[in-house]
């Protein structure tokens, strides 16, 4: 035989030991191409390193170009994988190239090509008693997104409701393969089934991202007729508890502006402090509170310490029964998000999944706004005639030609009598 295998010496020590010397080296070829990760590079690394120092029976760093041909033919002879060849042969002339700076060593490694084969292709009654099968809508909903747009699992797995562009018909996919985002996704059947299947069993009672209307800075209305504040409250900052939410609401007409959104986990001083402190911030007139639990105390002493707007509210109905009769609201169009806050996100994922998310605290503060401005209040009527009267003034004026000031020449005698007026 060419090229006959060296007997197995252990190369324990050898192999350690160059492992310990090369390490930090290693660490910055890893930082150079940005892997860092256990699973991507280090593992492969050294268990290929292993076996190229058990094939020569010394140290693999001492390795020449004919060294590592006899390796390669090594593994062909002994029934190794094409795939395993082959990710053995990338690891190798990273570690040659890149770790010890000889990139001659590696020119006799060839990749094994690896023969493709025909996939089995299911017929559509296949996949639908495949999809049938699933024990739950959600795992429907999740092999059918898998299956009809070719995401992988880790993709399907990470997918938010905000993700799904529901009028392009599209897919975004956050940091998929290779931590990359990809802008979007491939059409197909996928999406429809995904959002049907979901929210048939995850949203029952909550609110699609699309019922909200979208506005921009620009299209913000310049004063509101209210600015009203709902504060769903938690007086615990463990990691499992709940969060205090504050949603900031500016009142135009019918039309609701969602203008500003806090949430956080805060102990009851704290609490207290980031109400008066957002009150202030939005200059708000009114400030909803839940009358129960830490609610109650909180209210008593923000009314004690002066502090004008704070509201009682007492909800009438259960949290999802209440947020279910809301999306009425919202999906004719009176319910504007801005296009674009750090917090969108997050707050349209948790309304559409409500009741079934891990948290509720914004869903509840929604809720209970608007619940609270579909009711009746003292003297609606009054403030509703002076408002459309305000309205109707400011209209008439800019409807109004503004009067044309008359200029006069300087000297004239319309100047110099203008100038005496004048005193």
């Amino acid at each position: 035989m060419l090229f006959a295998a060296p007997s197995y010496a252990s190369p324990g020590c050898a192999t350690r030991g160059l492992l310990r010397r090369s390490r930090p080296r290693w660490r910055r070829s890893l930082r150079l191409f940005s892997l860092r990760s256990r699973s991507q590079i280090r593992e492969p690394w050294e268990r290929a390193v292993k076996k190229l120092a058990s094939f020569l029976a010394r140290s693999p760093d001492t390795a020449t170009a004919e060294d590592l041909r006899a390796f390669q033919l090594h593994l062909t002879a002994t029934g190794v994988q094409p795939p395993t060849i082959n990710a053995t042969l990338t690891v190798l002339r990273f570690f040659f190239k890149v770790t010890l700076d000889r990139p001659e060593t590696t020119r006799h490694l060839v990749f094994v090509y690896e023969p493709r084969k025909l996939p089995r292709v299911l017929s559509p009654e296949e996949v639908l008693r495949l999809l049938e099968a699933a024990p739950s809508p959600k795992h429907k909903a999740a092999l059918s997104v898998a299956y009809g747009a070719g995401l992988r699992a880790m993709e399907v797995v990470a997918l938010k409701v905000c993700d799904i562009d529901s009028k392009r018909m599209m897919l975004r996919v956050e940091q998929g393969k290779g931590r990359k985002s990809l802008p979007s996704r491939k059409r197909g059947i996928a999406l429809p089934c995904c959002r049907l299947s979901y929210w048939s069993c995850c949203a029952t009672g909550g609110a699609l991202p699309e019922w909200f209307k979208r506005y921009r800075d620009s299209d913000k209305p310049e004063r509101f007729d209210r600015i009203v504040q709902s504060w769903d409250t938690a007086n615990k900052v463990t990691e499992l508890s709940d969060y205090s939410v504050c949603t900031t609401w500016g009142v135009n007409g019918k039309h609701l502006f969602l203008i500003g959104l806090l949430r956080r986990r805060l102990e009851y001083p704290a609490l207290k402090r980031a109400v008066r402190e957002q009150q202030n911030l939005f200059s708000a007139s009114v400030v909803l509170i839940e009358d129960k639990a830490s609610g109650t105390q909180l209210i008593q002493d923000l009314i004690a310490e002066g502090c004008h707007g704070v509201t009682r509210y007492q909800p009438t109905d259960e949290k999802t029964m209440r947020m279910h009769a809301q999306t009425a609201v919202i999906e004719n169009g009176f319910v504007h998000l801005p296009e674009t806050a750090p917090w969108l996100a997050e707050y349209l994922h948790e309304l559409a999944v409500f009741p079934n998310g891990k948290h509720d605290d914004q869903a509840d503060s929604t809720a209970q706004f608007l619940d609270w401005f579909k009711r009746p209040f003292s003297n609606q009527g009054i403030f509703e005639l002076y408002r459309r009267q305000h309205e109707q003034r400011e209209a008439e004026q800019r409807s109004k030609p503004q009067p044309v000031k008359t200029e006069y020449a300087k000297g004239s005698m319309e100047w110099l009598e203008m100038q005496k007026k004048k005193g």
